[in-house]
């Protein structure tokens, strides 16, 4: 005898596009990417000398990397409660939506 059990269905940001909360991240990765290297380095010589050229061009390069990952990162559909082995027949939502459905095992 079949069972059902329901799940849940979401889908991310859709592939060739950029949210707020990507550019949110893509910040916190350029404040945090070039201050171990850089800041090591500028210990490592025996002064505390910041070279901000060096740590603004880092901040950059590591945010506009960021970006350019999530822009070609395709769209991903994630099924949450569903037994190992089940079928589920499901439309794709619109992103940042849930859908509700049933996994038949």
């Amino acid at each position: 005898m079949a069972t059902q059990t329901p799940v849940t269905v979401t889908t991310t940001s859709k592939k060739y596009s950029l949210a707020w909360l990507d550019a949110g991240k893509a910040l916190i990765v350029a404040a945090i990417s070039p201050v171990i290297p850089i800041v090591y380095a500028a210990l490592q010589s025996g002064t505390f000398v910041m070279p901000w050229k060096n740590i603004g061009l880092t901040a950059a390069s590591a945010a506009l990397a960021y970006l350019t990952k999530n822009f070609f990162t395709p769209s991903q559909t994630t099924i949450t409660g569903a037994p190992t082995g089940s079928t589920v027949n499901v439309t794709t939502p619109s992103v940042g939506e849930k859908t509700s459905t049933t996994a038949v095992k």
